[in-house]
C-alpha cells in the first residue's frame, strides 16, 4: 500500500500553561470549551471585566461567531497554541480601537481566503 504524506509537523509541545494570577477566564464568563456553542459574549464579558489586565483562554476549542470590537489595553492569553484554539472568521475588529491589544499563546483558525489589511475580516 502506497501512502503519500503532504505535510508532517514534528515539534516538542510544552505542557499547557496555567492561568495567570488575576486573569479573567472566558470559561468563568460562560465560554464553551467544547466549541459547540458560540462563546462571543463570554469573550466580551471577560475582556470588559479584565479592565486592562489579562483574559485567560483555558485549553479548549472556542467558537467566536461575531467579531470582538473595541479590544483595547488588554492581553488575551491561552495555554499554548496546541491547547487553546479560537475558531472565528472575524475574531477582532480593531478598526475603531485605540490599540494595546496583546495576543499570545493561542491559535486562531478561520476561513479568510485572502489578505486585505483595510478589511475587518482579517482576524485582527
Amino acid at each position: 500500500t502506497e501512502v503519500t504524506v503532504d505535510v508532517a509537523d514534528f515539534e516538542h509541545v510544552a505542557p499547557a500553561a496555567t492561568q495567570p494570577a488575576g486573569a479573567e477566564s472566558v470559561v468563568d464568563h460562560g465560554a464553551d470549551p467544547s466549541g459547540r456553542d458560540d462563546s462571543t459574549q463570554a469573550f466580551r464579558e471577560a475582556i470588559a471585566a479584565a479592565k486592562g489586565g489579562t483574559v485567560w483562554i483555558p485549553p479548549g476549542d472556542y467558537a467566536v461567531n461575531s467579531a470582538l470590537s473595541g479590544v483595547e489595553d488588554v492581553t488575551l492569553q491561552g495555554a499554548g497554541s496546541w491547547y487553546s484554539v479560537v475558531h472565528s472568521s472575524s475574531f477582532i475588529n480593531q478598526s475603531n480601537a485605540a490599540g494595546g491589544a496583546h495576543l499570545k499563546d493561542f491559535a486562531v483558525i478561520g476561513e479568510v481566503t485572502e489578505r486585505n489589511d483595510s478589511s475587518p475580516d482579517n482576524f485582527v
